[in-house]
């Protein structure tokens, strides 16, 4: 035990320059949300009903996700103090998830690793994907402490695999106990369990130069246990992962085309959650295996492990046969900074290309950089969308109590028709959900926005019923008859029987 401390103490000293760089980029993309007051969309219903969503989270599963919200009491929402342990968690998770691999690189890479380690956790972090992951303040703090624990159960597996008899089980069993805790956090910490495996299996199989095949068979066998009691509590507290439900049987063979859209968005560098550095981590993870082909040290595991990793950012979508949220895609910037960081440090232990590996080095800070970039414009742009949604509820409200016929003391159901998307300047950025305002989510749906924006009016202090589909639809039809102008002009605001006020937010209803 005291020598596990001296060595992490030991590990921790030497890396004082590469922790620094790491914090330089955690901050560069997640410091705005240290002074930012906004939420998001899905924020806005835990605000006012806690409860309910507790209840839904369960039935996807994500009863440690509950049990997390309630044990740190962020159950009241308060929008600093769950940024600020998020953005601590990152960055305990980035030094973790270090040093775990420094405990499996070759001893002869060493040296080499703890100059450069920082390649893979700003990779990691500062990818866009984030973003939209951790703007979900209700569960940003949850998913942080997920990842985690994610790391911190493989490293128990690590030390376990290093003591014997009792020392061994009970290392084995918090391990265990704590990766089964991570998966009823969040579905999507389940595959990326599985790629830091596999990362861990590929240096296994360098360091022992051979395929570690019990190395391979103990993970997987403990990873099937994981999954059995993780499917098993789900099912005792009653979640039923409706969520994540198969695409491969309601579209059949269809799913395949989906796959290959995705593939090629990837390739493509298609959207702003995409990059070149994908094609740069291909190239690199197949110069490898061509080295150590040549130097006649290769083996199936590393060519396995190789294939697992290249794979690792659709895992979930070959599961469930549909594209899943770019939120969802963690191994797709973790995957491809751990392997620019191996390229990265084999070529730095080559003297002949030496120069390479520095090469490679700019490049990852470059990538990282602009992820940050774009990471942090995101944050900003649903900054800026938030501040917008308040000033046009302020102005809903202003002129419906303007109104000859508004009365306080009565109850009304407010109905809003059409969409207001946020207008700002060239510096504004869209995500996934990212950047689309209250008034402008899901206008096209059954009863357009309202159950959303109702939600956030309340948050204000606004409290609206939201509209039943029948009453949506009747307002769409009776704004179409009477030709009602859209807002922000006066007539814009009616009020028809049972007390219903109708906003119509744009001529496109």
């Amino acid at each position: 035990m005291k020598e596990n401390k001296k060595q992490v103490i030991n590990y921790l000293q030497k890396s004082k320059i590469t922790i620094g760089i790491t914090i330089f980029f955690l901050l560069l993309a997640f410091g705005e949300r240290l002074i930012s007051n906004s939420f998001s969309i899905d924020s806005e219903i835990y605000i006012q009903s806690v409860d309910d969503t507790f209840f839904w989270w369960i039935g996807l599963n994500r009863w440690a996700l509950v049990a997390i919200n309630k044990l740190l009491s962020i159950g009241p929402l308060v929008i600093f103090q769950s940024n600020f342990l998020t953005i601590c968690l990152i960055g305990i998770y980035s030094i973790l998830l270090m040093y775990l691999f420094y405990l499996y690189i070759p001893k002869k890479w060493k040296d080499s690793y703890l100059k450069v380690q920082f390649i893979l956790p700003i990779i990691f972090i500062t990818s866009p994907i984030f973003a939209e992951q951790y703007n979900f303040l209700n569960q940003n703090v949850g998913i942080a402490l997920g990842i985690t624990f994610d790391i911190i159960s493989i490293l128990l597996l690590y030390y376990a695999d290093k003591t014997t008899k009792w020392k061994k089980l009970i290392l084995n069993i918090i391990g265990v106990a704590l990766a089964v805790f991570t998966f009823g956090i969040y579905q999507a910490l389940i595959p990326l369990y599985i790629v830091i495996i596999a990362c861990t299996y590929f240096l296994e199989c360098i360091n022992k130069e051979n395929s570690s095949w019990k190395f391979l068979g103990d993970r997987i066998i403990k990873f099937i246990i994981i999954c059995f009691v993780y499917l098993i509590i789900s099912k005792i507290i009653g979640g039923n992962n409706t969520y994540l439900q198969s695409g491969w049987s309601t579209y059949g063979f269809e799913c395949i085309r989906y796959i290959y859209e995705v593939l090629r968005n990837v390739l493509r560098c298609d959207t702003i959650f995409y990059n070149i550095s994908y094609l740069i981590a291909l190239l690199i993870i197949a110069g490898i295996n061509i080295y150590l082909l040549y130097k006649k040290k290769i083996n199936i595991g590393i060519i396995l492990s190789s294939i697992s990793m290249v794979l690792s950012p659709f895992y979930l979508m070959i599961i469930t046969g549909i594209d899943q949220m770019k939120r969802t895609q963690f191994n797709y910037s973790f995957i491809i900074g751990f392997i620019i960081l191996i390229g990265a440090i084999i070529l730095l232990n080559s003297k002949k290309i030496k120069y390479l590996g520095y090469i490679i080095i700019i490049v990852s800070l470059g990538i990282a950089y602009q992820q940050a970039i774009i990471t942090g414009r995101l944050f900003f742009s649903d900054d800026v969308r938030f501040q917008e949604d308040t000033t046009l509820a302020n102005k809903i409200q202003t002129q419906i109590e303007a109104k000859d016929w508004y009365n306080k003391d009565e109850k009304y159901t407010l109905i809003l028709l059409g969409q207001k998307p946020c207008t700002s300047n060239s510096l504004y950025l869209k995500g996934e959900m990212m950047g689309y305002s209250f008034f402008e989510y899901d206008y096209q749906y059954i009863v357009g926005p309202n159950h959303r924006a109702n939600a956030f009016m309340k948050t204000l202090g606004y409290d609206y019923q939201a509209p039943t589909e029948e009453e949506f639809n009747q307002a769409k039809k009776y704004v179409k008859k009477h030709k009602t102008e859209s807002f922000p002009k006066t007539e814009s605001i009616v009020k028809v029987k049972n007390n219903i006020i109708i906003v119509r937010l744009s001529e496109e209803i």
